[in-house]
């Protein structure tokens, strides 16, 4: 047996009809084989953007000093941004605040992280500070020094571009950085 199918399988005619279908066999299963890498890298990507996020998430609701300017946001914002909530002291910390959402432009620049993965997590506390009036005028937009926030404001210009497409709400639209004067100029560099 073992003899006659050595024989049939170096005949030309053979070679002919079943070469052709063990070369494209071996193709699909190298193509498989690399979807199959693919997918488990592209899992191995996601659960790694996930444990970040859960991560940086957890440090922000863990920082003090954030906690205390996120709650000066929030009554800031429920008050409708009549008063300001804030004294001179507060800068340090404001500029900390702010600080915490400084790397996610880099991140969604460099395409480590996607916005639909950061919205969820940032977007509201983001907005709740950068479209705080108080909190331009004693930081975001002091003039001649909107530049050390730029990442801020194309983070800013990302999301409210991404979130008017998704329909999502954006937070204190009224009191929206991209009034500030300097905005379509640092946003456009």
């Amino acid at each position: 047996g073992i003899f006659l199918i050595t024989l049939i399988s170096n005949t030309d005619p053979f070679k002919k009809i079943v070469s052709p279908f063990i070369e494209t066999l071996a193709n699909v299963a190298a193509a498989g084989g690399l979807i199959a890498l693919f997918l488990q890298f592209k899992r191995e990507r996601d659960l790694s953007e996930a444990d970040f996020l859960l991560r940086i998430n957890q440090d922000f609701m863990a920082n003090e000093s954030a906690s205390r300017i996120y709650k000066m946001l929030e009554n800031s914002k429920n008050e409708g941004q009549q008063v300001n909530p804030f004294k001179q002291n507060d800068i340090i910390d404001m500029a900390n605040y702010l600080t915490y959402f400084e790397p996610f432009y880099s991140l969604l620049s460099r395409k480590i992280l996607k916005i639909e993965s950061i919205d969820p997590v940032i977007a509201y506390r983001f907005f709740l500070a950068t479209n705080n009036r108080y909190m331009q005028q004693m930081l975001l937009c002091v003039e001649h020094k909107e530049s050390a926030f730029e990442s801020i404001y194309r983070l800013h210009y990302n999301l409210v571009k991404y979130r008017k497409k998704e329909k999502k709400e954006i937070w204190q639209n009224d009191f929206t950085l991209s009034k500030n004067k300097c905005y379509k100029k640092i946003v456009a560099d």
